[in-house]
């Protein structure tokens, strides 16, 4: 049994995990905002009795279908409003 749920297509993103008791996985898919582009990511939120990555990963959505891209690094606020650039020396800049 597949459930989907649906949020804002833009700005910040709420959703509750008050129900993940009920799910063995949790995928979550949206866009982000880097370098004045708009592009899509997919993260693991929940895979039970399995290890899994914690990362997000860009995704794009081709004639064949879904193909996974580069994990994203040096990004923070992926799953928030905005997503800021991390430089590790000065920490995050918008």
């Amino acid at each position: 049994t597949m459930v989907t749920s649906e949020t804002a297509l833009l700005g910040a993103t709420e959703f509750t995990l008050g129900l993940s008791f009920l799910f063995q996985n949790i995928i979550l898919m949206r866009f982000y905002e880097a370098g004045s582009r708009i592009s899509r990511a997919l993260s693991v939120l929940k895979m039970r009795d399995s290890d899994h990555a914690d990362s997000h990963t860009e995704f794009v959505i081709t004639d064949a279908g879904v193909e996974l891209r580069d994990v994203l690094t040096g990004l923070t606020g992926v799953l928030g409003f905005t997503t800021l650039t991390t430089d590790r020396e000065s920490g995050p800049t918008p």
